[in-house]
């Protein structure tokens, strides 16, 4: 179970750390090149604006699967924080169940559209399948990240409850 653990791990730092700082990598060679280009060769190169387009929707969409890892994206907390741990765990299991309804509900006209996809790029000819194709992966991966705030939400709510009971006891 262990290793299971470890290549899930790694197959998620892969999609959400390795695989967005390498590609924002690109981007930002991409943009200093095209400046370079532009003002001081005074030649600017065409391409560059559809390479800086496709890194900058790659480094967004994974990008965002890396904020749900530790819960830093933006929320909005002043109801959440006046509750007991009761009532937090409870919200954590609804919000969970939630976008993880909405997220699978779109996972299979995502892939659908992007399988469809017959357009290319105007200058490399890139495929907007290469372009929608993180979309998808931020979508499997926060449904992952969903699943795995609803079940550790669920075991926080048990064990609440499991205490609740033990002290009603004495």
């Amino acid at each position: 179970m262990k290793t299971i653990r470890k290549i899930g791990q790694f197959i998620l730092d892969l999609f959400e750390i390795y695989l967005p700082v390498c590609v924002f990598i690109c981007l930002f060679l991409t943009f200093v090149y095209q400046i370079f280009c532009r003002y001081v060769l005074r030649n600017p190169v065409s391409w560059s604006y559809e390479i800086g387009l496709l890194t900058f929707v790659w480094t967004t969409m994974f990008g965002a699967l890396y904020a749900w890892r530790d819960d830093e994206h933006i929320v909005f907390s002043l109801v959440y924080d006046s509750r007991s741990e009761q009532g937090k765990r409870i919200f954590d299991i609804v919000g969970a169940a939630i976008v993880l309804v909405l997220m699978g509900i779109i996972v299979y006209p995502t892939l659908t559209f992007i399988l469809k996809q017959r357009r290319y790029s105007s200058v490399l000819k890139i495929s907007y399948k290469v372009m929608y194709f993180p979309f998808f992966i931020m979508l499997i991966g926060t449904c992952i990240h969903q699943i795995r705030r609803l079940v550790r939400a669920i075991r926080g709510l048990g064990a609440l409850r499991a205490a609740h009971r033990e002290e009603e006891s004495k």
